[in-house]
């Protein structure tokens, strides 16, 4: 439970930064809207209320999907949310998808849950037996969680980019404004009623180090410029984007800790390499 209340926090603070960042932006772009009807306001608003929503329960349920299985095997299965982003972006957003795209895409699945195995993996010996009979967890509730999550995170972006190409005419900086704000009051509201259920004191930046704001901080970057890759872009080009950083994340690693470079890391990337290539060759 305090590790959910760090989590929700963490939301929160991030969340904030977010919204301070785009506030400011929003001072050199956006202009007041005249006198909007309570009806038209609740119909333009309430989207990004329900993305929030989606947003919280998505990252929660990931959180608590570890209490069912171990970190490793939650990074490779975790990958399928790119297979279900994509069948609903062909559902809900009615873009066609080429055979060739489609084996674009499975081969970045592939890919990233080869990445996220590599450490396993990529261990030798009597340490990577020893780390399989520690560490290895799975439960069949934790499955179904999986499952939930994949297809929860997947309806959740393609909802928001939705949303954000939907009204067209609306700034960016004031959509990520909205959702951010609803973000910082939903996660806010669970932190609140979680600590006085618990009869403890809301201790809000408790373990917080110059370290933690920098992660908020990113994070909040990261956020801001995903909104401007939905509105702009498509949940595709996202997918891309994050399997090429777990690359650039992987390298750096082993660029600045003098990691070994094992084969996996490079069938990673030949096969990231590969699906960019198939994918935009259409």
């Amino acid at each position: 439970m305090k590790s959910t209340k760090v989590k929700q926090l963490s939301d929160v603070c991030s969340n904030v930064s977010k919204e301070l960042i785009t506030a400011y932006k929003m001072q050199h772009s956006v202009s007041t809207a005249d006198h909007l009807s309570l009806r038209i306001l609740f119909v333009t608003v309430a989207p990004f209320s329900v993305s929030a929503m989606l947003y919280t329960l998505s990252n929660n349920l990931g959180y608590h999907i570890l209490k069912y299985m171990d970190p490793v095997s939650y990074q490779v299965l975790s990958n399928f949310k790119i297979f279900t982003t994509a069948v609903l972006f062909r559902i809900i957003l009615r873009k066609p998808l080429t055979r060739t795209q489609w084996i674009a895409l499975i081969l970045l699945m592939t890919s990233s849950m080869l990445d996220g195995a590599s450490g396993k993996i990529g261990s030798s010996g009597d340490e990577a037996n020893t780390m399989t009979a520690s560490y290895m967890h799975i439960t069949y509730f934790g499955i179904f969680l999986m499952i939930v999550y994949t297809t929860t995170s997947g309806f959740t972006a393609i909802y928001t980019e939705y949303i954000y190409k939907k009204m067209p005419e609306m700034d960016i900086n004031l959509q990520n404004c909205l959702l951010y704000t609803f973000g910082i009051l939903i996660n806010g509201f669970l932190l609140v009623t979680s600590c006085l259920s618990e009869h403890k004191p809301l201790n809000l930046f408790k373990g917080f180090s110059v370290y933690t704001w920098i992660i908020v901080l990113t994070q909040s970057l990261v956020g801001i410029s995903f909104g401007y890759v939905l509105k702009y872009a498509s949940n595709i080009t996202r997918l891309f984007i994050i399997g090429c950083s777990m690359v650039f994340t992987t390298l750096m690693a082993m660029l600045i800790w003098s990691m070994p470079i094992n084969p996996l890391f490079l069938l990673t990337v030949s096969l990231i390499m590969l699906s960019l290539y198939l994918y935009h060759k259409e």
